[in-house]
């Protein structure tokens, strides 16, 4: 009786073990991809040291909220919008405009497959 509550015992040690080292994982990767976004946008538009920060942060919180919860992208990318706006100066913003409106002209929407057909 005690092997089987022992091995009960370590069954339930590693599983708690792997989701927090999974929690651990999703964050490190959140840091990494908020990281890259915010280093491409500093690139892009020459943003400063606290720009870059809170650009950062802005993409760390966008996705944590897409993983846990179930909001609506377009109230997300307009939620976004008016943070970046106190964000990045006047001609920052009209060079990201410039730069979005230029993404959504080579944008493409994909055919349904309904259309396909």
């Amino acid at each position: 009786m005690k092997k089987y509550i022992t091995i009960l015992l370590i069954a339930l040690a590693s599983t708690a073990f792997s989701q927090q080292a999974e929690q651990a994982k999703e964050k490190l990767a959140d840091e990494e991809i908020a990281g890259r976004q915010a280093r491409s946008m500093a690139m892009q538009l020459d943003l400063n040291e606290s720009q870059q920060e809170s650009l950062k942060a802005l993409y760390i919180e966008k996705l944590r909220l897409n993983r846990e919860e179930d909001l609506d992208q377009k109230e997300m990318n307009q939620q976004r919008i008016a943070e970046l706006k106190e964000i990045l100066t006047p001609k920052q913003l009209e060079k990201w405009e410039g730069l979005m409106e230029k993404r959504r002209k080579g944008f493409t929407p994909r055919l349904s497959k309904n259309e396909n057909n």
